[in-house]
């Protein structure tokens, strides 16, 4: 069956010159388009490079940064510190919170030990009071 092919391939030196033309566009469109796609993304992130937020934030598996991010101002740190208590929804600083309990595979903090009992005596109740199914709180 090569045979075949080479043997009509020699044969008509037009089809010949004619496929390898053809293969030496493709090549070139190729490396024109893989080209662009790599200005694109570097484009991207010159933007985040240079822009005056201090925090990115993207979604888990988020490959590359173009139209996958949310610019935060500095004064969003002090927010992203905080935790609410599902109990009785206080607002509760995670490195100084005055108890923690791991549920679910997830840390969550307390405004007080009490707050940590009343959730350990009945977890699902206020698992679904911050509208979790699982996951971070």
């Amino acid at each position: 069956m090569t045979y075949l092919a080479f043997h009509n391939l020699l044969q008509q030196k037009f089809r010949l010159a004619l496929s390898m033309v053809g293969v030496a566009l493709a090549m070139m469109l190729i490396l024109l388009l893989s080209g662009f796609q790599a200005g694109v993304y570097q484009q991207a992130t010159a933007y985040l490079d240079h822009t005056p937020a201090d925090w990115v934030v993207a979604q888990d598996g988020v490959t590359n940064m173009l139209s996958a991010t949310s610019l935060l101002p500095a004064s969003t740190e002090d927010l992203a510190r905080m935790a609410i208590d599902p109990v009785c929804g206080m607002s509760v600083d995670r490195a100084n919170a005055p108890a923690q309990a791991l549920y679910d595979g997830q840390v969550i903090y307390f405004y007080a030990a009490g707050c940590r009992d009343e959730f350990l005596a009945t977890p699902e109740r206020f698992w679904e009071r911050t509208g979790q199914t699982g996951g971070a709180l």
